[in-house]
């Protein structure tokens, strides 16, 4: 009788976290045509800063961590195909490199995005997976990390609050994680983790503790997305109140958060109070229409209208921090590219998600190391 109760209550979390995706969703046509030729653009205010070009380097750094961590991790994917090509400067030299990083001095703290909350108590954002099937060992949480010498943390924030609630409690949490550690610092947000982690950090102004070294955006939510603009309303009309007990509406802010309007006008005016003592580091995402997860795929042709170069929730040039370096453009959708759902112990979230599978135990660390090797 308890596992039927669980199974119905794994069931009835996916449903509702489904429902959502699918009443959002729409199937429009593609208006303009890329490839792998034409060189990425950035989104940015009149403003913005010059952004920083870091993707040969970054390349090399995976690549040599993909080469040295085989047998490690489960999605083994070859390097190449990792990463898009986006027009990239040619290497001066093709030896890879992986830089000479005492792990034993960083701690990683992963920002959850959007809904994160509602999703906590069995998946978390580049978790190593935490079940058994049948083919490999059982494994848990950030055991890959761990390994090699790395303390993580996640900040869970509240999945339906608004980012600006949500800046709030980040940056709290990271003042008392500052505080209790004498490790240097690497925050790494995804999603709509980014969104919240920027205001966090605009709170800090001139008094960010000095142990917090950089922000590492994945698939961030930098500049908005059109999404949001389109299905605010839709969204608290008629599932802003949807009663979920792992994560309760809060503020019900956290779709507005989102949107081109809100945010695109909120980092024209906030880019400048950034804390000048972080390093900042972007990596946007995208994925063929035949490799998105299916529930993304109505995002993925809406956003499509714009650019196809999306992952289904995020235009690639509405990912760029200003200023920020740029480490590459991930060959994954917005959910492969931080969640691993098909290693999730709920069963019904295995059944639910496909094309699913990307080697997130390698992008992580090569990140980490990048970023370790540069502050």
């Amino acid at each position: 009788m308890a596992t039927t109760t669980r199974v119905n209550y794994y069931i009835r979390e996916v449903v509702i976290f489904l429902l959502i995706s699918i009443i959002l969703g729409c199937c429009p046509r593609q208006m303009i045509k890329y490839d792998e030729h034409n060189p990425p653009g950035i989104f940015l205010p009149l403003a913005g800063q010059n952004a920083i070009d870091g993707r040969v380097m970054f390349r090399k750094i995976l690549c040599s961590v993909t080469e040295e961590r085989k047998g490690w991790y489960i999605d083994e994917r070859p390097c190449a195909e990792v990463l898009h090509n986006l027009d990239e400067p040619k290497s001066a030299a093709s030896k890879p490199l992986i830089p000479a990083v005492d792990s034993k001095m960083i701690k990683v703290v992963l920002v959850t995005g959007i809904f994160g909350e509602c999703i906590a108590d069995y998946l978390l954002p580049f978790s190593d997976g935490r079940y058994f099937d049948g083919y490999h060992a059982e494994i848990s949480g950030y055991d890959y990390m761990k390994r090699l010498g790395y303390e993580v943390e996640v900040i869970v924030t509240r999945g339906r609050a608004s980012s600006e609630a949500n800046g709030m409690l980040i940056r709290k949490r990271l003042q008392e994680i500052s505080n209790a550690t004498t490790r240097n610092i690497i925050v790494v947000s995804y999603s709509k983790g980014t969104t919240d982690v920027l205001h966090a950090m605009t709170l800090f102004r001139d008094d960010v503790p000095q142990n917090i070294r950089a922000l590492v955006s994945v698939a961030g939510v930098v500049a908005g997305t059109p999404i949001a603009d389109e299905y605010t309303e839709l969204y608290e009309s008629l599932l802003k109140e949807v009663p979920w007990s792992a994560c309760p509406p809060t503020d019900g802010g956290a779709v507005r958060s989102l949107s081109r309007n809100e945010q695109f006008s909120w980092i024209s005016q906030h880019q400048h109070q950034l804390p000048k003592s972080l390093k900042y580091y972007s990596l946007a995402a995208f994925v063929p229409l035949e490799r998105i997860n299916d529930v993304l795929k109505p995002f993925n042709k809406l956003l499509s209208i714009v650019d196809p170069r999306n992952d289904g929730q995020v235009l690639i040039q509405d990912a760029i921090i200003p200023g920020s370096t740029i480490l590459g453009y991930v060959n994954a959708d917005h959910w492969a590219i931080a969640y691993g759902f098909r290693r999730s112990d709920n069963p019904a979230w295995r059944l639910a998600v496909n094309h699913n599978s990307f080697p997130r135990e390698v992008l992580i660390e090569s990140v980490v190391r990048y970023v370790a090797g540069d502050i």
